[in-house]
């Protein structure tokens, strides 16, 4: 497969389509908004080690312009939002070759069936890091990185079978595509199902199962997880949630293995900010 012919050649063409969607939509279609906002920026930046090396540091003088255009759309039954950003630096001293790139955000959100079927769609494209241990992307806009192409596909059900539980089930698709040869691509088929069990407005129970498909290049595994948890709000939308389960492994090149595993997470809300920790 030619990778430079790969899906995100189509990232412009879906930001289009969205964009003519959002014009020829109702503007007084019931409860349903538009919001378009372009945007540029322009910097200059002096850099004394533009490579990043130790020795025989290079330096140079960057000019960078960056255009924009963010939309969303919401509507009764469907939300959507996509931000573009286009990037594009100029060397002065020729140190690299002039470098471009872009990034999008592509988030949709459709209610099929009203309070039961849904279908969530997110795209991100963006350069990122191609060190897994060390972000390059915080020190430098170009080395050791390569363009990432991420697509996920999540239709799901929400069911109610008594008044205060909600089961949630559905299937996850995703794909990782990354512009470097020597970068690993991936797919990822997921099923789920989770159970909530409200014991009082502000808590309750939670359990879950998962089983994931993992296909690379380089060998493939299957992972099915277990969980029981629960949930509280200690205050008006500020939460603490502790889950604990059981994953078991399964490695087309190693065989199998199991293990414990257990997340926390804080979420504290503030009139203007969120504080997390997990």
């Amino acid at each position: 497969m030619n990778r430079e012919l790969f899906k995100p050649s189509l990232i412009p063409c879906i930001a289009i389509i969205l964009g003519a969607v959002s014009i020829m939509a109702p503007i007084d279609a019931e409860g349903s908004e538009i919001h378009v906002k372009p945007g540029i920026s322009l910097s200059e930046e002096y850099n004394d080690n533009v490579l990043l090396t130790t020795t025989n540091k290079n330096d140079d003088y960057i000019t960078g312009i960056a255009p924009s255009l963010s939309a969303s759309y919401m509507a009764p039954n469907w939300y959507w939002d996509v931000a573009y950003n286009y990037y594009y630096r100029y060397f002065a001293n020729k140190t690299l070759e002039d470098d471009s790139t872009y990034s999008l955000d592509l988030t949709s959100k459709n209610r099929i069936i009203t309070d039961i079927f849904f279908l969530d769609v997110k795209e991100q494209y963006s350069r990122v890091s191609l060190d897994v241990m060390r972000d390059y992307t915080q020190e430098s806009n170009y080395v050791n990185q390569t363009d990432r192409n991420l697509i996920t596909i999540n239709p799901y059900f929400a069911l109610k079978p008594v008044s205060r539980m909600t089961v949630t089930t559905g299937y996850v698709y995703m794909e990782t595509w990354y512009k470097d040869a020597l970068a690993i691509d991936r797919k990822d088929h997921i099923g789920y199902a989770d159970v909530k069990q409200d014991i009082s407005p502000r808590s309750a129970v939670i359990a879950g199962v998962r089983h994931t498909l993992d296909i690379t290049n380089t060998g493939n595994y299957s992972q099915d997880d277990l969980f029981l948890g629960q949930y509280y709000e200690y205050a008006d939308n500020s939460t603490v949630t502790v889950k604990a389960g059981y994953s078991w492994f399964d490695f087309e090149s190693t065989g199998r293995t199991t293990q414990v595993f257990w997340d926390a997470n804080i979420t504290q809300r503030y009139p203007s900010i969120t504080v997390v920790f997990e």
